[in-house]
């Protein structure tokens, strides 16, 4: 059986805080994992959150993949250095 390649989403320092925003970055991160789940049921989800972003903002993203139909998100981490 052909593994399937996980959907990585990267939480940035860079990018508006979702918490502030109107929910369109949001909106538009649930349509995409909402088709990917449709088609491929068992896809791997994985969130990647920078060090400076606030942990509420990961969570938030973690919130909406769980919503748009992830069973379950997984978080990469990195050794600190």
């Amino acid at each position: 059986m052909k593994a399937l390649m996980p959907v990585l989403f990267a939480v940035l320092l860079t990018l508006p805080s979702f918490a502030q925003e109107s929910g369109g970055e949001l909106a538009t991160i649930k349509e995409r994992v909402a088709a990917v789940m449709r088609r491929k049921k068992d896809t791997p989800v994985l969130i990647w959150g920078d060090r400076g972003v606030p942990y509420g903002e990961v969570v938030t993203v973690m919130v909406a993949l769980q919503e748009a139909g992830a069973p379950s998100v997984g978080l990469v981490t990195e050794n600190p250095q």
